[in-house]
């Protein structure tokens, strides 16, 4: 019965994991620090992808949101790939390609 509940939930609980990963996705899109703190404390990946492509990491750069990548790298990124062009193409401003050029250089996941 229980290995029965267990299955039945397995689908929701994938939906869940890939909804939450959507929501740090727009919220560092967004630059909402808050939202993404909130997300990150309750156990959302900080590499999960959005729409499968690209993680949050990239929305937070897109956005210039220093404090965005920080947390996000706080909790734990290390997806900076961000396609074949790097994450730094994804950098706007001087202040935040400056910042990219001064973080250690991450092993990215193989996806």
């Amino acid at each position: 019965m229980i290995l029965l509940i267990c299955l039945a939930t397995m689908p929701c609980l994938h939906l869940a994991r890939v909804v939450r990963g959507e929501e740090l996705y727009i919220a560092a899109q967004e630059g909402d620090l808050p939202r993404i703190k909130s997300l990150l404390s309750t156990g959302v990946d900080p590499d999960s992808l959005f729409d499968g492509s690209e993680p949050a990491i990239c929305a937070a750069v897109n956005a210039d949101c220093i404090p965005c990548v920080e947390i996000l790298i706080k909790y734990g990124a290390k997806d900076f790939g961000c396609s074949a062009g790097g994450i730094s193409r994804y950098a706007h401003s001087k202040e935040m390609r400056q910042f990219l050029a001064e973080l250690p250089k991450p092993n990215p996941k193989k996806h």
